[in-house]
């Protein structure tokens, strides 16, 4: 036989072998993203349940980063997946071209679970809102004046719990207590907020008090 033709048919055979060396590479690093992603899965699954409780007290709200953290975790558990199928179902020369996309995803991969360590917390303090302003219009005439400050005296007093107004109707109760309620929200310190609810019948009332209650707690 030609030495040429022996020397080319050896070249095709290293050739051949280097191929199929690298194909099983490429799986190899394949079963590696893929256990890696295992874990940045599982760290945003336990992330997700200790995001759940913290959120759940009062003046917590979840921070931004996170947020955009675990969207990109959710985009690159979508990736991996579609890319192991590729790996797994094209022949043999389709899969050594994958090995660029395995490699650059494995990348990313350890760097969001780098990021996902969050030493300092989950969440940011946030100031409660207060409630928000009814804004009934403006008291007109001195007597109401009189009445809203009158009211609002003897809710400045650490020693009132509680203070009811009384009158027929139209006479403004209503619209005294919509001006207490906006002063509470824009200036009032003594309370924490103020909410306004109206009922016409006493089955309404529990209903509101139950509700009011789970809010505070």
């Amino acid at each position: 036989m030609d030495v040429t033709k022996i020397v080319g048919l050896a070249n095709n055979v290293f050739s051949v072998v280097r191929k199929v060396s690298n194909v099983s590479g490429v799986e190899a690093k394949m079963d590696a993203l893929e256990a890696s992603m295992g874990l940045l899965s599982a760290k945003k699954a336990d992330i997700s349940l200790e995001l759940e409780q913290e959120e759940r007290r009062p003046g917590k709200k979840r921070k931004r980063e996170l947020d955009l953290w675990m969207q990109s975790v959710g985009s690159r558990e979508d990736q991996v997946h579609k890319l192991g199928r590729k790996v797994r179902e094209r022949y043999v020369l389709f899969r050594f071209m994958l090995a660029y996309q395995v490699s650059a995803l494995a990348t990313e991969v350890d760097k969001l679970r780098e990021l996902g360590r969050f030493d300092k917390g989950l969440t940011l303090d946030v100031k409660p809102a207060r409630g928000y302003e009814l804004r009934p219009g403006k008291l007109v005439g001195q007597a109401s004046q009189t009445k809203r400050d009158e009211i609002w005296d003897r809710l400045m007093n650490e020693e009132v719990l509680r203070l009811g107004v009384w009158g027929q109707a139209g006479a403004g109760k209503t619209f005294l207590a919509k001006h207490i309620h906006d002063q509470i929200v824009r200036e009032c310190t003594r309370f924490d907020g103020a909410c306004l609810a109206m009922y016409r019948r006493k089955a309404l009332l529990v209903r509101y008090k139950l509700t009011l209650r789970n809010i505070s707690n």
